[in-house]
């Protein structure tokens, strides 16, 4: 297998021949057989704009075979359970699937584990009180997360994030707002970042913290489903917090050096768009 002007290692290219056969056979099959609901907006979505709870029935089914195939967390950290493969890996099996599956057969994006969504190098810092409670159900795709950074004043400079962590007894209150979140109207969990330390967030040396939330938790709320393309429903949304209690196992990684975690996911994130654009260009047809 050749990409972008090199051979791809033989070992990347059978993990990928193998993944492409899952995809055909579990993720294609699967979407034709549900396209009456997957295909057709006003089945595909509830009325408040959230996926029906059939078609999030379907994506776990996806992720949990996936999961089970030994693809879903081919490019996790082996810390986490995955199979540690890098980013070349990383690119070339979501170059693969999009390929294959195109915005056809979207299901498909749910067969390996989004750096957003799913284990990713987002949570390698995890406390172990939480790997305990919420690694297992991500690893295995039953469950899902999304990642809360953007805000309405903090989008591309995302170091002005207002969303505060108030520390009170052992832990804290987080309050604040978060907007064009993926994955957040479905998902079980939230990595949210919020500012612990004003001076130095200010200052830009530090001062944002990263938690892990169940989006169960209460003061937490989805308040509108982001609407993008003209669609009458989508997985993006704005949510509020509203003085959500977290605590110390909650924390994920040191505090006040939470945002160093925010751009390990986003320059992962890179990796995924890049594959994105080649996969849209004639070139990467």
């Amino acid at each position: 297998m050749t990409a972008i002007g090199f051979e791809i290692p033989a070992d990347i290219t059978r993990i990928v021949a193998g993944l492409t056969q899952f995809v055909r056979a579990e993720v294609v099959t699967r979407h034709e057989k549900h396209a009456a609901l997957l295909d057709d907006p006003r089945q595909r979505y509830g009325p408040d704009g959230r996926y029906a709870p059939a078609v999030v029935d379907l994506i776990r089914e996806v992720r949990v075979a996936s999961a089970a195939a030994g693809y879903f967390n081919l490019c996790a950290p082996i810390s986490l359970g995955g199979l540690g493969q890098g980013h070349l890996a990383y690119y070339v099996a979501w170059e693969a699937i999009n390929h294959l599956c195109g915005p056809h057969h979207w299901l498909g994006t749910f067969a390996l584990s989004h750096w957003a969504f799913g284990p990713s190098v987002v949570l390698e810092q995890l406390t172990h009180e939480a790997r305990e409670r919420a690694l297992a159900g991500l690893v295995s795709g039953r469950q899902s997360m999304c990642f809360g950074l953007s805000e309405p004043g903090a989008g591309s400079d995302a170091t002005m994030i207002t969303t505060r962590a108030v520390a009170e007894g052992d832990g804290w209150r987080i309050s604040g707002r978060k907007m064009w979140t993926s994955n957040i109207t479905f998902a079980d969990w939230i990595v949210v970042f919020a500012v612990t330390d004003a001076a130095r967030a200010a200052a830009k040396r530090g001062g944002i913290s990263a938690f892990l939330v169940p989006t169960t938790a209460p003061g937490f709320a989805l308040q509108r489903v982001t609407l993008l393309q003209g669609d009458i429903g989508g997985a993006e949304g704005e949510s509020t917090f509203d003085a959500v209690r977290v605590e110390p196992w909650q924390l994920v990684g040191p505090l006040h050096e939470g945002f160093r975690i925010a751009l390990l996911g986003v320059s992962l994130g890179r990796v995924y768009n890049a594959r994105r654009a080649r996969s849209a260009s004639p070139a990467g047809r």
